[in-house]
């Protein structure tokens, strides 16, 4: 992911960090696989028993509200891929 945001000329990223409850419906699957709709905590559970969780999204299909929001915070890009690996 990061790799096609730098071809597309992406230089800096932010991180949102977020809360929601785990009995959110989101969409859960492998990138570029059929996704399914299931509770965030069911999903949680999913991601942690995988040998190899790369590529696993989960989408959440609204707005997220101020309220969730925790932090807000520029990543360096030395650390692009340590947030982006298991």
């Amino acid at each position: 992911m990061v790799r096609e945001l730098k071809r597309n000329g992406a230089r800096s990223f932010i991180g949102i960090y977020f809360r929601l409850d785990t009995k959110t419906l989101v969409y859960a699957g492998k990138y570029n696989e059929p996704h399914r709709q299931i509770e965030l905590g069911v999903a949680i559970k999913e991601i942690m028993t995988f040998e190899d969780p790369l590529g696993y999204e989960l989408i959440v299909d609204r707005k997220i509200e101020p309220k969730e929001i925790d932090k807000i915070r520029f990543l360096a890009s030395k650390n692009w891929m340590a947030v982006f690996s298991p």
